[in-house]
């Protein structure tokens, strides 16, 4: 047990200001009893100590405190911990409701995105996951402003963002192509089965990913391309498309009666697989070759029922048919061969 006794007092001598002060330290050694013979001697001394300083400075003098190393302390920090607890109830009853909302923000918004995401026919896998990721981003930024009740959190974040930088321009090109995915797969441009064009490659889509696209060309070829690259050309989608013009280009000879030759024509396209009448086709003549006038064949076909390639093939056949029954002549350039003879 250890005590320490003491006065301080400004006086002034000599009409200076000066500080005179009596303590006394009075060390003890053993366990700490409730001896009152010991208390009544620290008494006696401190009560000495008082009246040496006022006979000194001759003024009343201020009494410091007794400061004991028992029940006293540990009295005086119990007390000080329960203010600082009721000090910090309101702090604490902010944070709580501040992450108890966030909570079910995050759960209300989440639930929102994942209804329209499924509206949309998104696929469950990437609409689970950009539900969850909105939920957990949500939860987490409660969490923090609930943390910013008790400390300050600005160099945590700050921290995080440097982080988060970081590892962001590392990965720039995942990132890319990532968002890039996300995108494609909400908006849906394409789905897969559909024929499409894009960046120079005609084919049909095997797979969409987060990352890549997967398409096998109409040769057989199979191609992976990033989707970053894909999002940023532009997409033909022709399977969308519920109906598909077709053009052909045909050349008759001079000596042909362009007005049978029309009418050969509309009457031959009405009979290919898939011909639609409206849009009405149309035979336009518009130019006057070396050998031929050429003209142009637009017509619609519905794709649900065929394909242009075998619209093309089939109105193709009936037209070079019919121009043979009605001798109408297909020109073709002769090439010229000179033969020379020696004498």
């Amino acid at each position: 047990m250890w005590v320490w006794l003491g006065t301080e007092r400004e006086a002034h001598v000599d009409d200076q200001p000066h500080t005179q002060a009596a303590q006394a330290v009075v060390i003890l050694e053993g366990g700490m009893s409730a001896d009152k013979e010991i208390i009544s001697d620290l008494g006696k001394i401190h009560s000495r100590i008082l009246s040496r300083q006022k006979r000194i400075l001759n003024q009343n003098s201020y009494n410091l405190p007794i400061y004991l190393s028992g029940e006293n302390t540990m009295q005086q920090y119990l007390t000080q911990m329960l203010d600082q607890v009721t000090a910090s109830i309101p702090n604490l009853f902010t944070a709580l409701v501040i992450l108890l909302l966030s909570l079910y923000l995050a759960r209300l918004i989440s639930n929102l995105l994942k209804n329209a995401l499924t509206k949309r026919s998104t696929s469950p896998g990437v609409t689970h996951l950009l539900a969850q990721t909105l939920r957990w981003t949500i939860v987490t930024f409660g969490i923090i402003s609930a943390l910013q009740r008790f400390f300050d959190v600005t160099a945590f974040l700050a921290g995080l963002g440097i982080i988060g930088f970081t590892i962001g321009f590392a990965l720039q090109d995942v990132m890319k192509n990532f968002a890039a995915g996300i995108i494609l797969l909400i908006q849906k441009p394409f789905r897969e089965g559909d024929a499409i064009t894009v960046t120079d490659f005609d084919g049909t889509v095997l797979s969409i990913d987060l990352r890549t696209t997967e398409i096998k060309t109409f040769d057989g070829r199979i191609v992976i391309l990033p989707n970053a690259d894909v999002l940023a050309h532009a997409i033909v989608n022709y399977t969308r498309a519920d109906r598909r013009r077709v053009e052909l280009p045909i050349s008759v000879a001079y000596s042909s009666n362009p007005e049978q030759v029309r009418r050969i024509i509309l009457d031959l396209i009405l009979s290919v697989p898939g011909f639609v009448s409206e849009p009405a086709p149309q035979v336009a003549f518009h130019t006057f070759n070396d050998l031929s006038i050429g003209l142009t064949v637009y017509f619609w076909i519905d794709t649900k029922l065929t394909n242009p390639v075998v619209a093309r093939d089939a109105a193709i056949t009936k037209i070079k048919e019919a121009f043979e029954k009605q001798n109408v002549k297909i020109p073709y350039a002769m090439p010229a061969v000179q033969v020379q003879s020696k004498k």
